[in-house]
């Protein structure tokens, strides 16, 4: 159970890097692959760090357990001063609840639901809320513009909590696989509707839409004056509306000086420490303690450090193309949908609002983040599989059937043996060597 935590936890930290490790499978097999070809590898047999080094590697991760844990605990708890919070989306409106037709450049709340033969094709009985703008020049690749919604919407004056059905056809490309193609009911719930500038997904300004995607304590003086109170009370993803007035000497003429009113959803609010309980840890992660659970952060953390620490002082001669041309693509696909679900005219536009506001163009995010990060990734795979065939971590057909039962598991008469199954038994072994060897003193 332990083995299985930690390379859970272990990939949740390493990503995206961990899931990138697959090997130049298009072009050679796991067992062919060489990585000596391309890497001169620091002593992976003598890493040392020191115990101050790991707990404060450890820091990273708890946070990022305190977010979750905050969004897996009580539903209809407020939020309150001290609360760290970040924004799904926020703006200033201009006129709420219209009781007009919808024209474009509206915008709407949304609750969705997908019926295909009875089955809801979202979450269970849970409806999917969404932000969404009519646009009139929009790129026609979301979703939503795919089934034609908005020419379905346009016109029609929403009745605020009534449900409106439109037969569809699901999309060949819909991120659910099974239900592809298929003819669907669409539900749909208005429950917003307003004018004004939407600060995050791709139409307000670089620097708000960066801004509301960072933390912010409330009660801290971090935001406007008067936003924190209008907050506190209200509960994560429960539509806020906050009454607001900027100061005269704020950045923006715009808003200096005047009373407006915010629409904001909160996305998510951490924990404190304190408030993790060992019913969380066993609820999130199967572990019967936080203890426990802390334990096998920390070892998460030594393997992080580990390749961290092989990365800096490896040298690589070269990177494999073939395992370069595939991460580059895997990205592309997943950057590709956030540009057509967000609605961003191009990439230069979505990392200009996701990511750092002086990143502009096209050129800008290939050479500032995506080559960095496919660089990355290459890399990652080079060390691991240097180490896993050094080590004698490649088991063969036999050895892994003998492996997986011992672990008391039953083998399905069509199993085979392929590559992603000699790739995971590498893994862990690969984690637990990193874990019993690294010395930290």
């Amino acid at each position: 159970m332990k083995k299985t935590l930690t390379l859970t936890i272990a990939i949740l930290l390493l990503l995206p890097s961990i899931l990138l490790l697959t090997g130049c499978r298009n072009h050679r097999t796991l067992l062919d692959f060489n990585p000596a070809d391309y890497i001169n590898i620091a002593d992976f047999r003598n890493i040392r760090f020191t115990n101050e080094e790991v707990e404060e590697g450890m820091q990273d991760l708890i946070e990022r357990f305190l977010y979750q844990a905050g969004n897996y605990g009580d539903p209809e708890r407020p939020l309150q001063e001290g609360d760290r919070i970040v924004f799904e989306f926020t703006g200033v409106i201009d006129f709420y609840q219209l009781e007009r037709e919808i024209q474009y450049d509206d915008h709407l709340i949304l609750s969705l639901r997908i019926i295909v033969d009875g089955i809801d094709g979202f979450h269970g009985d849970r409806l999917y809320d969404v932000f969404w703008q009519i646009e009139e020049d929009g790129e026609g690749v979301q979703f939503l513009d795919e089934i034609g919604f908005n020419q379905a919407i346009l016109g029609r004056t929403p009745q605020i909590g009534q449900v409106y059905v439109l037969e569809i056809t699901i999309p060949d490309n819909f991120f659910y696989e099974d239900i592809r193609g298929k003819d669907a009911m669409l539900e749909v719930t208005i429950s917003h509707h307003f004018t004004g500038e939407f600060f995050a997904g791709g139409t307000g300004s670089a620097g708000s839409a960066q801004q509301m995607r960072e933390p912010f304590i409330i009660g801290n003086g971090q935001l406007t004056p008067g936003f924190d109170e209008g907050l506190i009370g209200h509960l994560i993803r429960e539509v806020s509306l906050v009454n607001v007035t900027f100061p005269e000497e704020y950045r923006s003429d715009d808003l200096a000086g005047k009373d407006v009113v915010f629409i904001t959803v909160t996305q998510g609010v951490w924990l404190s420490a304190k408030e993790f309980t060992d019913e969380m840890a066993m609820h999130m992660w199967g572990r019967e303690t936080v203890e426990i659970l802390l334990s096998d952060m920390r070892d998460t953390v030594i393997i992080d450090m580990a390749f961290h620490y092989l990365l800096e002082n490896s040298e690589f001669s070269s990177l494999p193309q073939c395992e370069v041309d595939r991460v580059t693509e895997d990205l592309m696909d997943d950057y590709a949908s956030w540009k057509r679900r967000y609605g961003f005219e191009s990439f230069g536009d979505m990392a200009a609002h996701l990511i750092n506001p002086e990143w502009t163009t096209d050129d800008d995010f290939f050479n500032y983040h995506l080559t960095p990060q496919v660089e990355h990734a290459v890399k990652n795979t080079v060390v691991f599989y240097y180490m896993g065939r050094e080590l004698r971590f490649i088991h063969s057909e036999a050895e892994i059937f003998r492996r997986i039962v011992e672990h008391g598991h039953q083998i399905p008469p069509d199993f085979e043996v392929d590559e992603d199954e000699i790739y995971h038994h590498m893994m862990l072994d690969l984690f637990d060597w990193i874990v019993e060897n690294v010395i930290v003193e």
